[in-house]
């Protein structure tokens, strides 16, 4: 980093040093404060861009002015090989992605709106996007991908049993924070859209505890079930939860909303939770017998 700031010197670099660890949340509010660009992207340690990215979003931003520039991913494996290519959907929507890989957002609209990563929230990379997507006017789509993510088996979400009950608490907190974006809603499409990253991540958390026992998978789904229930009552009515919903950026997880949504309908007609827990005993099977890779 040294050596590119002195072979640089016209591009503002700003190596900040944090003496103590206080998390990944606390670490992007701090880039935020001493942020004066224009535009701002959270860059992880994992990922890299083309060396063509800043020409691409510089060039679609000279001839369209958006809060939010969002473009395709790659991703690879850790023996470099491309695993998938997410496209854009072919209708536009500024819901349909709610991870910041890749994404640029105009700085100012964090100020205004005093937007920050809380270490409260469970997925803050959705809380973030769900707030910025509230206050913000305007976005544009580059169709085709210049960010690349490497996904690492030993990253993915393995959750023990005495992280269950914070977790819960936390997704809990999360979904109560962002209800608040509600009124500035436009339409009816657009809360489907916000209310569909919400179920995503419910079900995202109630399939992560790949390493519980059956038991403690059912117990967890019933505490994450209790909270959809409460803040999202008509969930299992979304529009936006179809077989094949066109959204690249779910890929296969898609059809794992649709197929649990389904057995959660069934569910209700029958007043308990007999089909979701065989779905859930399936999962649990597969996960055991290596069938099914989580990642």
């Amino acid at each position: 980093i040294m050596d590119f700031k002195r072979e640089n010197n016209y591009i503002n670099t700003v190596i900040e040093h944090i003496e103590i660890n206080k998390g990944l949340p606390n670490g992007r509010n701090h880039g935020l404060a001493l942020a004066k660009g224009k535009y701002i992207i959270f860059h992880d340690a994992d990922d890299w861009m083309d060396t063509d990215c800043l020409e691409q979003v510089y060039n679609v931003l000279s001839e369209h002015e958006a809060d939010q520039i969002i473009q395709e991913l790659k991703f690879y494996n850790e023996d470099g090989e491309i695993i998938e290519h997410l496209h854009y959907s072919s209708s536009p929507s500024r819901w349909t992605k709610n991870s910041l890989q890749g994404n640029f957002y105009r700085r100012q609209v964090f100020v205004d709106n005093c937007i920050l990563f809380s270490d409260r929230a469970y997925y803050d990379d959705f809380f973030i996007t769900a707030l910025f997507n509230s206050y913000s006017d305007s976005f544009y789509v580059i169709r085709s991908a210049h960010y690349n993510m490497l996904l690492r088996h030993s990253s993915m979400t393995h959750l023990e049993r005495n992280q269950m009950r914070p977790l819960v608490k936390k997704l809990e907190e999360t979904f109560k924070e962002v209800k608040q974006i509600e009124k500035r809603l436009n339409h009816h499409n657009e809360y489907y859209e916000y209310e569909y990253d919400c179920i995503q991540k419910y079900y995202t958390s109630v399939y992560s505890g790949t390493i519980l026992s059956y038991k403690d998978k059912c117990d967890l789904y019933k505490q994450y079930n209790s909270i959809m229930r409460e803040l999202y009552p008509n969930y299992l009515n979304n529009s936006q939860v179809r077989l094949f919903r066109e959204n690249g950026f779910l890929g296969h997880f898609k059809r794992n909303i649709w197929v649990s949504s389904v057995m959660e309908k069934m569910d209700v007609m029958i007043g308990c939770h007999f089909f979701m827990r065989m779905l859930l005993l399936a999962y649990h099977l597969l996960i055991r017998l290596r069938v099914y890779d989580e990642g």
